[in-house]
């Protein structure tokens, strides 16, 4: 199934897989900005309950950060030698609340949010024009 909001750029396409015999459900959600995937979200529920949750950025082809959710753990690693700084900002409460892509040159070139541990990516109106003035 694919979605196309009617006020983002993004675009999400959410398949699912089960594995009856061991009862268990994938979802596998792909979100695309101008063609090119900028988040991957696969989720795995066991016996209907939540598993885990594996979360991969991208900006124009190259993987930037990864995040691991499970119950009580969370892990998180961002590619070395990246062209693009990630930046998470988090609540007081130490919960995720964002995620910007930047340049070396000080612009933003993408954004997420994260409400609950599940990130969704920003419409890029949000975050078009932003940076660092020089």
């Amino acid at each position: 199934m694919s979605l196309l909001g009617a006020d983002t750029d993004m675009l999400v396409t959410t398949t699912f897989q089960t594995n009856a015999e061991e009862n268990v459900v994938y979802s596998r959600e792909v979100f695309t900005r101008a063609g090119q995937t900028n988040l991957l979200c696969v989720t795995m529920f066991k016996a209907g309950k939540f598993e885990v949750r594996a979360q991969q950025i991208y900006h124009e082809g190259a993987q930037l950060a990864s995040i691991a959710t499970a119950p009580d753990q969370v892990t998180i690693t961002t590619t070395a030698n990246s062209p693009y700084q990630v930046i998470f900002d988090y609540r007081p409460s130490h919960a995720l609340r964002t995620i910007t892509i930047w340049t070396t040159n000080g612009m933003v070139v993408d954004a997420f949010n994260c409400k609950d541990g599940i990130l969704s990516p920003e419409d890029s109106s949000v975050f078009r024009g932003l940076g660092l003035k020089k």
